[in-house]
């Protein structure tokens, strides 16, 4: 398991994760209008890197998957305390093209039906911003 500096006490409520959240959103994420957020073009490079540079500082800060396991590099919270964060961070930048294929599809597939190794390796990478998951699909013609 990978530690983070900033890991929540298992005795913190949700509304003290709000809280922290939202002093460490203010000091360490970029604001933005969220009536008008950035666009992110999937087809670009820049997007990708930026994501994957955004998702470095959530985890080192403490707030990459939220309800992913502890030994694959999460919290392990429930999902009370990400949707704080989601309320808290939604006047902030936020690796949004990661979350699908790479935490909505992929890695929830390699935590239903990846071997250990697999769950070490990827799920910890992806929280981590090192890896970015895909999915490819293509018609069987």
């Amino acid at each position: 398991m990978t530690e983070t500096a900033s890991a929540p006490a298992t005795t913190e409520s949700v509304e003290e994760f709000a809280a922290r959240a939202r002093a460490w959103l203010a000091e360490n994420m970029p604001r933005i209008d969220p009536a008008n957020p950035p666009e992110a073009d999937r087809g670009e490079e820049g997007p990708w890197l930026r994501a994957r540079e955004l998702q470095k500082r959530l985890y080192e800060g403490g707030f990459a998957g939220i309800c992913f396991p502890t030994e694959y590099g999460g919290l392990g919270l429930p999902i009370a305390y990400q949707r704080a964060f989601d309320a808290e961070s939604r006047g902030y930048e936020m690796p949004m093209i990661l979350n699908t294929p790479t935490f909505t599809i992929c890695c929830a597939t390699i935590l239903d039906t990846g071997t250990e190794e697999q769950k070490q390796r990827h799920i910890s990478a992806a929280l981590r911003g090192d890896e970015v998951l895909v999915q490819l699909l293509s018609e069987p013609n």
